[in-house]
């Protein structure tokens, strides 16, 4: 079966992006907790059970973070502001607050955010917001599936 090209090119997309978002999310984890802060855990909540966490790491937080710090704030700050810098700073500053478990870990955020943002705003401009928010969605969902098989496999 083959796709037309207008998916094969949503999902090569969300292989290239995904892909970069695994570098960019191991080189900052290495710099802001391996380097600045080596003895920080990198699960800052705490659930009753490995399901729990699996289900609201995994399954809940793409979903609702990318609606909220990706499609509702871009979206609101862009009805006012056409600055695609400061679109993705704001949407990034509040991705890092949500995160402000100490400052290594809201610079992490920052900084993921960031790229959130401007997949965001790539996605959208290239295809469309539906493609945006289940690029984020997808990209949150391998960098959490990825922490979450460091804490409890390795």
């Amino acid at each position: 079966m083959r796709l037309n090209p207008k998916k094969n090119a949503i999902i090569k997309s969300m292989i290239y992006y995904g892909g970069i978002a695994m570098l960019i999310h191991y080189i900052l984890a290495k710099i802001f907790f391996d380097i600045f802060h080596p003895n920080v855990k990198v699960s800052y909540h705490s659930f009753d059970t490995i399901s729990e966490e699996a289900y609201e790491t995994l399954f809940w937080a793409p979903i609702i973070e990318t609606l909220l710090f990706q499609y509702a704030i871009i979206e609101l700050i862009s009805s006012i502001s056409n600055n695609r810098i400061l679109v993705g700073l704001l949407s990034a500053f509040s991705f890092g607050v949500w995160h402000l478990f100490d400052i290594n870990y809201f610079l992490f955020a920052f900084g993921i955010g960031l790229y959130f943002s401007h997949v965001y705003l790539a996605t959208k401009n290239q295809f469309n917001v539906s493609v945006a928010n289940t690029t984020i969605i997808f990209i949150h969902f391998i960098l959490n599936l990825r922490i979450f098989t460091l804490n409890h496999i390795f």
